[in-house]
């Protein structure tokens, strides 16, 4: 959904590739949001072969509250944590996450 929040009306493989799945489990994922309401396919009409995603009117009017209750998930679990802790744990994440994409690029 966050992806679609900063740029709607992308392509599956957009999403695909923004949160680092498969064609599959984008598809699967896209299918329950679907049911849900959240978004829906439009046929792109430059390629006949692509579907975009665009979010329905549900789908954007979730958005304040998730980013709410993300900020407020992060605002306890960081609680009594230093700025320089938090730093430090950012750029471990970081170091772990570019890890795992150059090992996912050495196996496709």
């Amino acid at each position: 959904m966050a992806v679609l929040w900063k740029n709607d009306g992308c392509p599956q493989q957009i999403l695909a590739d923004a949160t680092d799945r498969d064609r599959p489990g984008i598809t699967r994922l896209v299918d329950n949001l679907e049911k849900e309401n959240m978004v829906e396919r439009k046929p792109d009409p430059n390629d006949r072969r692509t579907n975009l995603i665009f979010l329905t009117k549900k789908g954007r009017e979730i958005e304040n509250s998730v980013i709410q209750a993300l900020n407020d998930t992060i605002e306890i679990a960081t609680k009594g944590m230093q700025d320089e802790d938090l730093h430090v744990m950012r750029k471990a994440f970081d170091q772990i996450n570019q890890n795992i994409q150059e090992f996912n690029q050495k196996i496709k």
